[in-house]
């Protein structure tokens, strides 16, 4: 009887060994994947390639909130200068355009410059129509995703934009986080 426990006590220690390694290599495996899918970053809805061409989705914070998303067109003014417009959906009035001008750069720095409007031969980096106000750009950074397609005009960017209230003088300041996938304004 003792040679029966002294040559099985072994075997029964060895195999709950390697039981329990095996769910222990399991148990990290599976920590490891739970903790993979946590940390993976979330596609951000300011990412350019989680949008279909042709849209854009845009969060004003400040003196007006809202999310804005609609329609994303480029064309070409005069000078030769992209023009990127982010037409509102359903309320068309309201929008944001950007200007790139015609030199090829991966990062514009906006440009502080107060006009009522975009003007002829202004450069103007964005603008938000937002009656009865236009927003200017004050700062910011526009990144290009794609700009070399003809067929698309991708992009992200932060930009503040401020206006002045005509009643009051006040200065009304937004911050525009947003993302966009623009087509050539011809397309439908």
């Amino acid at each position: 009887m003792n040679d029966f426990w002294s040559e099985s006590m072994p075997r029964t220690a060895y195999t709950s060994y390697i039981r329990a390694g095996r769910l222990f290599k399991w148990s990290l495996l599976l920590f490891w994947l739970a903790g993979c899918r946590i940390e993976a970053p979330e596609p951000s809805p300011h990412d350019a390639r989680t949008l279909r061409p042709g849209s854009f989705l845009v969060v004003l914070q400040g003196t007006v909130t809202d999310t804005l998303e609609g329609r994303a067109r480029f064309r070409q003014d005069t000078s030769g200068a992209i023009v990127v417009d982010l037409i509102g959906r359903p309320d068309t009035a309201r929008g944001l355009s950007l200007e790139l001008p015609p030199v090829k750069a991966d990062t514009l720095e906006a440009v502080h410059r107060w006009v009522p409007g975009p003007e002829p031969g202004a450069f103007v980096v964005g603008y938000l129509a937002w009656p009865p106000y236009t927003f200017v750009t004050e700062a910011g950074e526009l990144v290009l995703a794609e700009r070399e397609r003809a067929d698309r005009v991708a992009g992200t960017f932060r930009l503040a934009l401020g206006a002045m209230d005509l009643r009051t003088g006040e200065l009304l300041e937004i911050e525009a986080l947003g993302a966009f996938v623009a087509i050539p304004a011809s397309e439908k």
